[in-house]
């Protein structure tokens, strides 16, 4: 028996602007990461230090550079 939708979504956007946001947020956030392990670079941390605060892998660092 399928599970039956109990709280109705009140919709503020179209699907498309809500997709743009998405993709703006997501980039954002991205940059967001890459300003903290800079921030954390200035602190003193090193590479790997500051690649493990952010959540990812001093390979994935330096595939950015």
């Amino acid at each position: 028996m399928p599970w039956s939708e109990q709280i109705p979504i009140k919709k503020h956007m179209t699907r498309d602007e809500l997709e743009s946001r998405i993709k703006t947020l997501e980039k954002d956030a991205k940059i967001l990461k890459r300003l903290y392990f800079v921030k954390f670079r200035y602190d003193g941390d090193s590479v790997e230090e500051s690649s493990q605060r952010i959540g990812v892998t001093r390979e994935a660092v330096a595939r950015t550079s």
